[in-house]
């Protein structure tokens, strides 16, 4: 078979999974909302219509469903969600489903930053209570991706950093239904979020940086969104009367770049880490290059990297992401109560800590 076709094949194949799991979800949040009642659910010509499907593919899932008892089929007179399984999951009320999306909103695989921030927002808002579900949404089109989110009938939206496109889709949704929607990881108009204090961050570890006489730092990772703790970093070094070398401000995590800088006998005295770069790779690089790390080039890296190295040396700046989740979570119980969250901003400050060998330092 050519390879077009075996590609066009492959995208037909994951358009239908993704159109059946439409429908999937859309029952199960008809089950939610009945709130431990039967309702009717649409023939399979008005689910075709609505989902803009084939009628194959609205079949399969509702006879599956229906295996599964999520769906109960009266002859004669239709379809109905069984409440039964709603009963499953909670007793009394309905408890609201909060829909939790990263980034583009098709995130199946989290990084462990993000992972780290799921846990914690789950761990909150089912103490509110609530339902979680992560979910995952397809359209790229900002209409469609707001139709897609009205869909999944959530009463709630946590999103971390979402991109531009998905913002202009959760503003169309906010002013369709009114739902609450709180960003996480960075701060947009128009919603209410929380972030990191990123830009303090940055700034906080060159203080401590410059009151260590460091004045040739290396920034790895000068690109959004941490060009925020870029600026702090350059911000406490202009306060201070020294000049950096932007040269030695990478745009990329290029752990090639920093050996050939390292190799040039630039005197380099630090190097602020990439929150992405767990492996350790600079702590690594330092030591395979015997450079004292102590008194030579002082690192600095983030707590998650910093957790998977017990060797690590150096400055650590702490995520603290259960306080993001508990803000954020505040303020999601805040519009769920009220019907309408106010776009409120809140920051978090991040820790720095002094890691060295056998005991920490505050």
């Amino acid at each position: 078979m050519p390879i077009k076709s075996l590609h066009e094949g492959n995208q037909m194949a994951e358009n239908s999974t993704s159109e059946y799991m439409k429908i999937r979800r859309y029952v199960n949040g008809l089950i939610f909302k009945a709130n431990g009642q039967s309702v009717q659910i649409p023939t399979i010509l008005e689910l075709a219509k609505k989902f803009d499907v084939c009628r194959q593919t609205v079949s399969k899932a509702m006879k599956e469903l229906t295996a599964e008892g999520y769906v109960i089929g009266r002859k004669g007179i239709g379809s109905f969600t069984n409440p039964a399984k709603f009963m499953e999951h909670q007793f009394g009320d309905r408890f609201p489903v909060i829909g939790i999306l990263f980034r583009d909103g098709c995130t199946t695989h989290l990084s462990a930053y993000d992972a780290h921030m799921a846990a914690e927002l789950m761990k909150k808002i089912t103490l509110l209570p609530a339902i979680v579900r992560i979910a995952c949404i397809h359209d790229t089109d900002p209409e469609k991706n707001a139709e897609e989110l009205e869909q999944e009938g959530f009463d709630a939206i946590l999103w971390e950093q979402p991109d531009e496109k998905r913002r202009e889709a959760l503003k169309l949704l906010i002013k369709k239904t009114g739902i609450p929607v709180i960003t996480t990881g960075n701060i947009y108009e128009g919603f209410a979020g929380v972030e990191l204090d990123l830009e303090k961050a940055g700034y906080d570890c060159a203080r401590l940086l410059i009151g260590e006489g460091r004045k040739n730092p290396v920034f790895m990772g000068n690109y959004n969104p941490w060009f925020r703790q870029a600026h702090g970093f350059r911000r406490a070094y202009e306060e201070a009367g020294i000049k950096l070398n932007d040269k030695l401000f990478l745009k990329h995590q290029n752990m090639d770049a920093l050996k050939n800088i390292l190799e040039l006998g630039v005197p380099v005295d630090a190097v602020f880490n990439h929150p992405n770069q767990l492996r350790n790779e600079v702590f690594n690089l330092m030591k395979e290059m015997d450079i004292d790390i102590e008194k030579q080039c002082r690192l600095i890296c983030n707590s998650l990297a910093a957790s998977v190295n017990p060797d690590f040396q150096g400055y650590v700046y702490c995520i603290d992401f259960e306080q993001v989740a508990e803000k954020a979570v505040r303020m999601l119980q805040t519009g769920l109560t009220k019907g309408k969250l106010q776009p409120v901003h809140e920051r978090v400050d991040l820790k720095i800590t002094k890691q060295i060998k056998e005991r920490n330092l505050q």
